[in-house]
C-alpha cells in the first residue's frame, strides 16, 4: 500500500496562529510580571517579615505553619474571641497549601505570597478578556487593572490572603462557566468536564465565603442572561423557519430561490395560513 502524501502546508496557518497567540500571551505576562515586581520592589528590598492590619498574618517558623494547618482540622477556635466552635474552616486548604513552602521562612513567604497572588489575578483575567475578543492591548489593560484594583490593594494591606486567592480565581470561574454555557447551547461534548471544573473553581473561591458568594452570584447572572437571550434567539428562528422543520436549520420554502422561480413577475406568492397551509391571494 502506498503512503498517503499530505500537502506541505497542511495545518500550517493554524500552527502559525497558535505560535503568534502564544508569543502575545507570553509578552503580556512578562509585562504584567515586570509591573508586579516594580510595585513590590520596596517590600522585597526591606528586611523583616511583613506585618498586616487585620486578623491574619504569616508565621515566622515552619512549625507555626504546621500548627495552623492542624488547627483547622478542629472545630474549636482557641485563638479568637477567647475560644469558640467554628464549623466552617474554609481556610484549611489555604494553610495546607502554605505548609510545604514554610521551609522558606516566614519573611520570604510574607513578601512573595501577596506578590504572586496579585500577579495571578492579572494572569487569570487575560484568558477571560481574550475570550471576550478584546485585542491584546486592551486585554493586557484589563489584566493590569484587575491585578492592581482597589480591592486587591486593600486585601494586600489588610493581609487577608485567602480573599485575595479567591479574587485571583474569580476570572477563571467566569471563563469556565462561559465555556460550559456555550457547550450546552451548541450541544457539544465536554459538558461534564466543564461542569466539574466550574464547580471545583467555585469551591476554591470559597476560601472566603464573601468571595465564593460573589462568584456564585456572577455565575447565576451569566447563566440567566444566556438563558433569556437563548430563548429570544430561538423565538426569532421560529419566525423565520417552516413550522414543520423548526430547529433543523432549513430555510423557509417560500423564501428560497426555487420558490421565486415558480412565480412569474407580477404574480404573488401564497401566504401561510394558521397551520402552514398555502392560500392564494385574490386579485381584483
Amino acid at each position: 500500500m502506498g503512503n498517503t502524501q499530505h500537502p506541505a502546508g497542511d495545518g500550517q496557518p493554524e500552527k502559525d496562529t497558535m505560535r503568534r497567540n502564544t508569543a502575545i500571551a507570553l509578552t503580556a505576562m512578562a509585562v504584567l510580571a515586570a509591573l508586579t515586581l516594580l510595585a513590590f520592589a520596596g517590600v522585597l528590598a526591606r528586611p523583616g517579615i511583613v506585618g498586616h492590619t487585620w486578623d491574619w498574618g504569616i508565621p515566622n517558623f515552619a512549625e507555626q505553619f504546621r500548627d495552623m494547618a492542624r488547627h483547622h482540622f478542629s472545630t474549636w477556635d482557641a485563638y479568637f474571641e477567647t475560644g469558640r466552635y467554628h464549623y466552617f474552616k474554609l481556610e484549611l486548604l489555604y494553610w495546607l497549601a502554605l505548609w510545604p513552602v514554610s521551609v522558606l521562612g516566614g519573611e520570604t513567604v510574607s513578601k512573595w505570597l501577596p506578590l504572586l497572588l496579585v500577579f495571578a489575578s492579572g494572569a487569570a483575567m487575560w484568558p477571560l478578556a481574550r475570550r471576550l475578543e478584546l485585542p491584546p492591548v486592551f486585554a493586557l489593560l484589563a489584566a493590569v487593572f484587575y491585578a492592581f484594583s482597589p480591592y486587591a490593594l486593600s486585601r494586600v494591606v489588610a493581609g487577608h490572603m485567602p480573599m485575595l486567592a479567591g479574587y485571583a480565581l474569580l476570572p477563571l470561574v467566569i471563563l469556565a462557566g462561559a465555556v460550559l454555557a456555550g457547550r450546552i447551547e451548541a450541544d457539544r461534548p465536554g459538558v461534564v468536564y466543564f461542569t466539574v471544573l466550574t464547580g471545583f473553581l467555585l469551591g476554591l473561591t470559597s476560601l472566603h465565603p464573601g468571595v465564593g458568594m460573589s462568584a456564585a452570584t456572577m455565575l447565576a447572572i451569566g447563566f440567566g442572561w444566556r438563558l433569556v437571550s437563548g430563548r429570544r434567539k430561538k423565538n426569532a428562528r421560529r419566525r423565520l423557519h417552516w413550522p414543520g422543520l423548526r430547529g433543523r436549520g432549513h430555510e423557509h420554502p417560500f423564501h428560497g430561490p426555487v420558490f421565486r422561480r415558480l412565480f412569474r413577475q407580477g404574480s404573488h406568492p401564497p401566504r401561510l395560513g394558521p397551520v402552514g397551509v398555502g392560500r392564494r391571494r385574490r386579485h381584483g
